[in-house]
């Protein structure tokens, strides 16, 4: 609830939802187009995996901010999620929250940016 506060008061960022399910993740992920995806790592793991696969396809190139309780060790199996821009502990200052979502919207417009040859 703090990071929406924090999100939402910022000139160049918009909240546009704060799903606290697997199902109104889903839902939200297939309402609107974001840029920037900031996601508590236990609700994409409760979510349908080819659901959510297919809406990943659908937003490239949105990048994905996953947020966890814990750091697991990510060494041992790589991530289903190829579009994760950063992995964020929790208790992460606001400061870095927003540097880490420019970051990451800043990637996902160069990335749909057309390339010249």
């Amino acid at each position: 609830m703090a990071w929406s506060i924090v999100i939402a008061n910022q000139d160049d960022m918009e909240l546009v939802a704060t799903p606290a399910t697997s199902k109104q993740f889903l839902d939200a992920l297939n309402s609107h187009a974001p840029h920037v995806i900031l996601a508590d790592e236990d609700i994409l793991n409760r979510c349908d995996q080819q659901a959510l696969l297919a809406s990943a396809a659908r937003l490239r190139p949105s990048r994905l901010i996953l947020v966890a309780m814990h750091q697991p060790d990510y060494s041992i199996e790589p991530s289903p999620f190829p579009w994760i821009h950063a992995r964020l502990l929790k208790g992460v200052s606001a400061p870095e929250l927003l540097e880490t979502i420019r970051s990451a919207a800043k990637e996902a417009a160069g990335a749909a940016a057309p390339r010249q040859l």
